[in-house]
């Protein structure tokens, strides 16, 4: 052997034998999946299941299970078609960042400087939303305005503009991180007043051509996809879901095979086609936490149209974190995730109702046996986490101060009353707690088992904590050390007698056909808080959201987490006006 050829071999020789090693962890990794993906797809009751690995910029891995079509056994394949729900803020955030890189979009500025028909009605002392109040879900807003959401015809994304304008604005912005559906379609209408093109066709420009992702785009009234799964209910009940109206919030659809794609732009591979579509640095503000300055802060972070989350892990610290976005609408269900300190990346998508679920239940599972039998790091089960300084931060408030009624977004609202100068009484429906407070101003739990005999909660703590006069109210996992705040105390406003005249069943009159959510049907009045009951006769579901009455016409949604803040105002007319429906009574 020559010399030359010698040394060859001598360097080639390791990454050799490192390829049939990661080969071979791939094979065990795949039988591993073969063992208990089909396992946990029968727990969860899926029909159809696809996913994919991206590994070094490449995808090394796609596996199906079950079917795209049960009745025609159609097998779900790399190709199969999933509306992809909320990954869709991924793109939305890509969007607005192109277009912060050209100078066209400031960040901090007020999104109405865009979108001058944006006319917010905002509490008394409020600053403006701003662009970045949107990215990072912490403008305040509700998730949903629900009718006109999913229509046969949905009306066109702009639409949501006007029903914007009819909210009255109780939560500030900069106050904590509360998902909206709704910020993130206002930021398409912005991305296509910016432009001057529609929201899909500069996604499709900027981002799609260019990626290669020609199986991915959005659902429009009467599209016919020959790839397109079709999506089931429990029982494996078909359910064709509508197109829906806040396109830029979650209205596109795409495949394990195109979204490999996203997965290599996420890890930085962004040179696609030749051409960088989103620079380094801008991809790495995405993916870097941006909401460390809110009033209410919590543990968990997330960038711009990115969740960031540790794996569970000892090893955490060589892993990195894990990066990405789910998507859920009514029967499909999907996750990326990506681990840039590893380069790899995971995508899941499915096509049953119990699909939330199952993919929350299997991606980290299926990230730790790729890390363990491909990546070859040996991960151990999690070293005590201790809790941070703002976990365990709470005010020392007053029981007199605490005391009183806080919304929780529906009938189960919480009361709390002061038993002495350390313990509190806290009741919601007919859970019955005794909180007791310590020198951290901290309230540890007993649970009153029937009422009178106190058992000790080792895994929960309640704090509480006073900002411009409002009471809000924290809970802190133990175990887990995570906390978050959950509510606010009630102003106290008693219900008016105009209010109690309006209890009563309703009908909706501007239903958009093809609404596949939760209907309005009856008002009614418990204490100090308004009702209104919702029914889903399909899926036999039922709940109530809770307001506070602010006047005579006019009551907002209590509480301070996703979907509080709803406006329930009173027409001219005399008919009620909530989240886009127009409601009569019924006499």
């Amino acid at each position: 052997m020559k010399k030359a050829t010698f040394f060859l071999w001598f360097y080639l020789l390791p990454l050799i034998l490192h390829a049939q090693q990661q080969a071979s962890g791939r094979e065990n990794f795949v039988a591993r999946l073969d063992s208990f993906i089909p396992q946990q797809m029968g727990k969860y009751g899926m029909v159809g299941f696809s996913m994919a690995v991206v590994d070094g910029g490449l995808p090394v891995l796609f596996r199906n299970y079950g079917y795209a079509d049960l009745e025609l056994k159609i097998e779900a394949t790399k190709e199969t078609i999933y509306p992809i729900a909320s990954i869709t803020k991924i793109f939305t955030a890509m969007a607005v960042m192109k277009l912060q890189e050209e100078g066209k979009i400031d960040l901090q500025a007020p999104v109405e400087a865009y979108l001058d028909e944006l006319k917010f009605r905002y509490a008394p002392g409020f600053r403006p939303i701003t662009v970045h109040d949107l990215l990072t879900h912490s403008s305040g807003l509700i998730d949903n305005i629900d009718n006109g959401s999913m229509c046969a015809v949905p009306p066109e994304p702009e639409s949501i503009i006007s029903e914007a304008n009819k909210l009255y604005l109780t939560i500030p912005a900069g106050l904590k991180r509360n998902y909206s559906n709704t910020g993130y379609a206002l930021l398409g209408c912005l991305v296509s007043k910016v432009t001057g093109i529609p929201f899909e066709t500069y996604v499709q420009q900027q981002f799609l051509a260019p990626m290669e992702m020609y199986s991915t785009g959005v659902v429009k009234p009467g599209d016919t996809l020959p790839l397109l799964s079709k999506g089931y209910l429990k029982d494996s009940i078909v359910c064709n879901e509508t197109p829906l109206r806040d396109v830029a919030a979650g209205g596109m659809y795409s495949t394990t095979a195109d979204l490999t794609q996203l997965c290599r732009m996420l890890l930085q591979h962004d040179m696609i086609s030749n051409r960088q579509l989103l620079q380094g640095a801008t991809l790495q503000r995405m993916m870097t936490d941006q909401t460390g300055n809110l009033l209410l802060p919590t543990d968990d972070e997330f960038g711009y149209g990115l969740f960031i989350n540790n794996l569970g892990s000892d090893m955490d610290s060589l892993i990195g974190k894990n990066i990405g976005h789910g998507g859920d609408s009514r029967v499909f269900h999907s996750i990326l995730v990506v681990f840039p300190v590893l380069d790899i990346g995971f995508v899941l998508l499915t096509n049953a109702a119990n699909g939330g679920a199952f993919t929350k239940a299997i991606v980290l599972q299926m990230a730790r046996e790729y890390i363990r039998l491909v990546k070859e790091i040996p991960l151990q089960k999690s070293v005590p986490v201790a809790f941070t300084p703002a976990a365990i931060s709470a005010d020392g408030i007053a029981h007199e101060q605490i005391a009183g009624t806080y919304g929780s977004g529906g009938e189960d609202f919480v009361s709390i009353r002061a038993k002495n100068n350390k313990k509190l009484i806290f009741r919601q429906e007919k859970i019955k707690l005794l909180l007791n407070r310590d020198e951290q101003n901290l309230y540890s739990v007993k649970y009153l088992l029937l009422k009178i005999f106190p058992i000790k909660v080792k895994t929960a703590s309640f704090a509480f904590r006073e900002i411009n006069g409002d009471v809000f109210m924290k809970t802190i996992d133990n175990a887990s050390k995570k906390f978050e705040y959950v509510s606010m105390k009630d102003k106290g406003i008693p219900v008016t007698a105009s209010w109690r005249s309006r209890t009563g069943a309703y009908k909706i009159i501007n239903l958009c056909q093809g609404n596949l959510l939760l209907f309005p049907d009856e008002l009614q009045i418990i204490g100090n808080k308004i009702l209104l009951h919702r029914s889903d006769p399909l899926k036999e579901e039922e709940d109530f959201v809770s307001f506070n009455v602010i006047s005579d016409t006019m009551a907002i949604g209590d509480g301070i987490e996703r979907g509080s803040g709803s406006t329930l105002e009173v027409l001219p007319n005399g008919n009620l006006y909530w989240s886009g429906f127009e409601l009569t009574k019924v006499e």
